[in-house]
C-alpha cells in the first residue's frame, strides 16, 4: 500500500525516545512521507525538547515500565509543556490515555504507521498555535443545545443546563488543542473533518470518567472497611447473607476491590453466602471486566502487598486470581431503562450500593427515577455510595447522609417514614467533601462560608445536625446583618443552597459592599463550577476592601479547581499574607503540591496545617473545609504524611 504523502514543505518532526524505544522505525515512515525526521534521545532535558519553536511536531516515547517513564509522565501532567506545538505521545500503557486529556494525540505501542500518519498530518495542518492563553466565552444556550444534540446522536450522554460546566470544560480544552476559537467552528470540525470521530473520542474522554483503578478514592475504601462493612456485618450475622451491588462497574475495578476487601479484611465470610453483582452499560467494558486482566496504572492506589497477594504478573499484565474473579457476578445493565428492584437479577434487598460517577451523565429527573429505584432495592439500613462530586441534594430526600474516614456517603433509613413533598426553589449545585486520597485532584468542595462579627474558625456545633434552622419568616430590619450571613453559613452547612443564595442576595441589596457576602456569592458559583464568575465575585469583595483573607482564599479556589496551579497558589499565599492562621491555605496548597508529585513542599503544608489546628479548640468546624471539626482535619493531615512518608 502507498503511504500518504504529507502536504506541508518539508515540515520539521522530532521523535524523541530511548535508544531502541517504543518510537522505533517512525522515523523512516516520518522520512518516506516527505518530512525531515529528527530523532532526540530521552536522556536530553525534556522540558527543552518539547518547548523548541524550530520543530512542527514532537513525537514523545513514554515507557511507563522504564525508569525515568513516570517522571516524565508527572511533567506532562503537572507542568503542561507541551503548550507550544502539538505533541503525539506513544506509549507502552494504553491506560495511560485516559491521564494525557491535553496532548494533541495518543497511540498505543506498537504503532500502526497508517493511524500514525493520519495524527501527523492532521498536526501539521493547525493553522493556529496551540494552548493558546485566550479566555473563551461561556457556552450558549444554542451552543449547549447544538452539542447535546450531536452528543446525543453519537454517544448517548446527555448534557444540559446542569452538567453544562463540564461540557463547557471539556470543549474548551480540545478547542484550546487544535487552536480553534469559537463552539461553532469545533462542531463542525467534529461533524465534517476526516479526524472528526477520533476527535470525538477525544473529546469524550474528557466527558465521561472512562479510565479507573483499584481502590480508587481511599478514603471511601477505609470507611468501607472500618465502618459500613462490620456494621452491616454485624446487622447480617443472624443469616449470614451479604448482597453488594456495583451500578456501573465500568472495567471491574471496584466490585473486584470490594471482593478483595471482604477476602482480607472480613475472612469469616468465606463461608457466607455472599454475592457481588456488577453491572455496566458497555459490554467491552464487562468484557475486560470478566478477563481480569490489567496493566500497572489500574493497580496504582493498590498496596504492593495486595498486589502480590491477589494478582499474577504475567507479560507486563496484572491478572486478578480466580477465587476473586468467582466472587462477582456481570451482567448488562442500563440504568435509565431497567427496572429494580428484580429479584431475578438478583437486584433486592441489597446491603451496599456502589454508584460512583454516573449520575452526573443524567438529567434531573432520571437522577430522581434512578434514586427512587435504588431506595426500594436497598435493605433499611443499607448504604449507598456515590463519587466525590455528587450530592443528593434536591435529588432525594429519602436518605441520610453519614460522615467518616474524611468523606460522606448515604444510608437508608433503618425506620421508614413517609417520604416529604417535594419542594421548588432554587436548584441546588452537586457539592462532594474534599477529596484526600493517595493523588489529590480537585473536585467541587464544600465551603462554610465566613460568619460576621466571629472568629475565623470559633466552635459553632459539633455537627450540621445541631446547627439551627434560619426562620423562614421576613427577617426584622433590626435584625444585624451579622446574623442573616450567620444564618446563611448555617443554610450551606445543612447543604440548602437556596436558602443561602436568597439570604446573600437580601444582605446585599441592604449593603452592596458586604464583603462577607459577596464571597458567600462567589463560593455558591464556585461549588456550580462557574469559576469565572466565583472570580467575579471575588474581586467585587477584593476591590471593598482589599485585606478581605477570604475573598484571596475563594480566589485562590476558583482557580485550582479550574486548573490554573501557579494562580492558585499565588491567591492562597496572598490569603496567608493576611493572616497566617487561616488553615485551609495551608491544606490546599499541600494538595496541589501533592498533585504535582512535590513531596516535601506538600509535607511542609500539612506541617502548618496541623500547627495552626492544634491550638483550635476541641469540636471547631474549621471554615471552608467541607464541614469537617478540627479532630478531623487533623487525622486527614496525618493520613496523608503517612502516605507521603510511605512512597
Amino acid at each position: 500500500m502507498p503511504r500518504t504523502q504529507l502536504h506541508n514543505p518539508a515540515p520539521r518532526v522530532c521523535i524523541a525516545d530511548t535508544e531502541g524505544g517504543l518510537c522505533a522505525g517512525l522515523a523512516d515512515v516520518v522520512t518516506e512521507a516527505g518530512a525531515s525526521a529528527e530523532p532526540v534521545t530521552l536522556d536530553q532535558d525534556l522540558e527543552r525538547i518539547l518547548s523548541e519553536e524550530h520543530w512542527d511536531v514532537v513525537i514523545l516515547g513514554l515507557e511507563l515500565s522504564g525508569r525515568s517513564g513516570l517522571e516524565r509522565l508527572r511533567l506532562l501532567e503537572t507542568r503542561h509543556v507541551y503548550r507550544r506545538l502539538p505533541v503525539v505521545v506513544v506509549a507502552d500503557f494504553p491506560e495511560l490515555e485516559f491521564e494525557l486529556p491535553d496532548v494533541f494525540d495518543f497511540l498505543p505501542a506498537p504503532v500502526d504507521s497508517e493511524r500514525f500518519l493520519v495524527s501527523l498530518q492532521q498536526a501539521l495542518q493547525l493553522q493556529t498555535p496551540l494552548h493558546n492563553t485566550r479566555q473563551y466565552a461561556p457556552l450558549t444556550r444554542d451552543d449547549l443545545f447544538a452539542f447535546q444534540a450531536f452528543l446525543i446522536q453519537h454517544s448517548g450522554l446527555r448534557f444540559d443546563l446542569r452538567n453544562k460546566n463540564m461540557l463547557e470544560r471539556g470543549l474548551q480544552r480540545r478547542m484550546r488543542v487544535l487552536g480553534i476559537d469559537c463552539y461553532r467552528a469545533y462542531l463542525d470540525y467534529l461533524t465534517t473533518s476526516p479526524y472528526g470521530h477520533d476527535e470525538l473520542n477525544r473529546l469524550l474522554r474528557l466527558l465521561t470518567v472512562g479510565e479507573t483503578c483499584f481502590f480508587r478514592d481511599l478514603n471511601q475504601f477505609e470507611a468501607l472497611r472500618r465502618q459500613v462493612l462490620p456494621e452491616l456485618l454485624a446487622h447480617r450475622r443472624g443469616d449470614r447473607t451479604l448482597r453488594i451491588w456495583s451500578a456501573g462497574c465500568s472495567t471491574g475495578e471496584e466490585p473486584y476491590s470490594l471482593a478483595i476487601v471482604l477476602r482480607e479484611f472480613f475472612p469469616e465470610t468465606r463461608d457466607w453466602d455472599v454475592r457481588i453483582l456488577a453491572g455496566d452499560l458497555n459490554p467491552q467494558a464487562l468484557h475486560k471486566a470478566r478477563s481480569g486482566v490489567y496493566g500497572a496504572r489500574a493497580l496504582r492506589m493498590a498496596d504492593p502487598a495486595i498486589v502480590d497477594k491477589y494478582f499474577h504478573l504475567r507479560d507486563k499484565r496484572y491478572i486478578l486470581d480466580e477465587s476473586i474473579r468467582r466472587m462477582v457476578e456481570y451482567s448488562s445493565l442500563n440504568l435509565q431503562r431497567h427496572n429494580y428492584p428484580d429479584e431475578a437479577l438478583g437486584l433486592a434487598e441489597i446491603d451496599l450500593l456502589m454508584c460512583r460517577n454516573v449520575l452526573i451523565y443524567f438529567n434531573r429527573d432520571t437522577c430522581r427515577s434512578v434514586l427512587e429505584g435504588f431506595y426500594r432495592t436497598l435493605r433499611p439500613g443499607g448504604y449507598l455510595f456515590l463519587g466525590h462530586a455528587e450530592s443528593l441534594t434536591s435529588l432525594s430526600p429519602r436518605f441520610e447522609r453519614v460522615s467518616g474516614e474524611g468523606g460522606f456517603y448515604y444510608r437508608r433509613p433503618l425506620h421508614e417514614e413517609p417520604p416529604p413533598a417535594e419542594e421548588s426553589g432554587h436548584t441546588a449545585p452537586a457539592t462532594s467533601a474534599i477529596l484526600h486520597d493517595a493523588s489529590p485532584k480537585p473536585s467541587a468542595a464544600s465551603f462554610t462560608p465566613p460568619t460576621a462579627g466571629l472568629s475565623r474558625d470559633a466552635p459553632l456545633a459539633k455537627s450540621n445536625a445541631d446547627l439551627p434552622s434560619p426562620k423562614r419568616e421576613e427577617i426584622p430590619s433590626t435584625v444585624s446583618l451579622a446574623i442573616r450571613c450567620r444564618e446563611a453559613a448555617q443554610a450551606v452547612a445543612r447543604e440548602d443552597y437556596g436558602e443561602a443564595h436568597r439570604l446573600y442576595e437580601d444582605i446585599l441589596k441592604q449593603d452592596p459592599q458586604h464583603c462577607d457576602a459577596l464571597t458567600g456569592m462567589g463560593f455558591l458559583c464556585a461549588n456550580q463550577g462557574d469559576y469565572p464568575q466565583a472570580l467575579e465575585w471575588g474581586a467585587r469583595a477584593l476591590a471593598v476592601d482589599d485585606l478581605h483573607a477570604d475573598a484571596y482564599f475563594l480566589c485562590g479556589l476558583a482557580f485550582e479547581l479550574d486548573e490554573q496551579w501557579e494562580q492558585a497558589r499565588e491567591e492562597y499565599r496572598k490569603a496567608l499574607l493576611i493572616d497566617l492562621d487561616f488553615v485551609m491555605p495551608y491544606f490546599q496548597l499541600s494538595r496541589i503540591y501533592q498533585r504535582q508529585g512535590r513531596k516535601e513542599d506538600a509535607r511542609r503544608e500539612l506541617s502548618n496545617t496541623l500547627r495552626r489546628l492544634d491550638p483550635l479548640p476541641p469540636g471547631t468546624l474549621v471554615t471552608h473545609s467541607g464541614g469537617f471539626s478540627r479532630e478531623e482535619l487533623m487525622e486527614i493531615c496525618r493520613s496523608l504524611l503517612e502516605r507521603i512518608d510511605a512512597r
